[in-house]
């Protein structure tokens, strides 16, 4: 497909919480020109064929011979799936979009279940019923809760209310994540 630029994530910083370890992106990394290449694969949850995008640093000894010049039919839909790759064009934080939940599009994400999500400040919380009462919900910051396995006693000291009272505090809202190259990568939990 070409010869471009292979972009890498850095991370600052590792934490340990309930001696599980995270960690946590730092910035977009230039790795210099990588070759690019399409591939078709088979999907890892089902036996249908896909494509893929193979980046090589350095060709060696890969190609035995050129089988043809010519450019392939469907190049465009190949260098699409490339705009699309992460290595190819990272993730741009400054151009996250948050959209408000409409109370009916949360309800039906929260009721009788979580969701992780965003509150009006872009933070992102944990929705939850409580044990033993599921006409009520609370919330946290998903900051909080990383250690599962830390005794944790799920539904005390968060803010806790009907849906309808959580929906008001929270004004909950979903995160569309874009590239530097404007395409959109991840849409959000709608």
């Amino acid at each position: 497909m070409g010869r471009f630029d292979y972009w890498d994530t850095e991370y600052d910083y590792e934490s340990e919480r309930c001696k599980i370890k995270y960690s946590y992106p730092k910035k977009n990394v230039n790795k210099g020109k990588y070759h690019y290449f399409a591939r078709e694969v088979k999907a890892w949850n089902s036996e249908e064929m896909i494509l893929d995008v193979l980046a090589l640093k350095s060709l060696g000894n890969k190609f035995i011979d050129t089988v043809s010049e010519e450019c392939v039919e469907n190049y465009a839909d190949l260098f699409d799936k490339l705009e699309y790759n992460v290595h190819y064009s990272p993730i741009d934080e400054s151009k996250n979009e948050y959209i408000l939940y409409t109370f009916e599009e949360f309800y039906k994400k929260v009721y009788g279940r979580w969701l992780y999500c965003y509150d009006s400040n872009k933070k992102e919380v944990e929705v939850n019923t409580i044990y033993n009462e599921s006409d009520k919900y609370y919330f946290r910051d998903r900051n909080s809760i990383y250690g599962y396995s830390c005794n944790y006693d799920y539904g005390k000291g968060n803010t806790k209310g009907t849906i309808e009272e959580i929906y008001n505090i929270l004004q909950p809202m979903y995160k569309n994540t874009y590239l530097t190259n404007g395409k959109l990568y991840e849409k959000g939990n709608i």
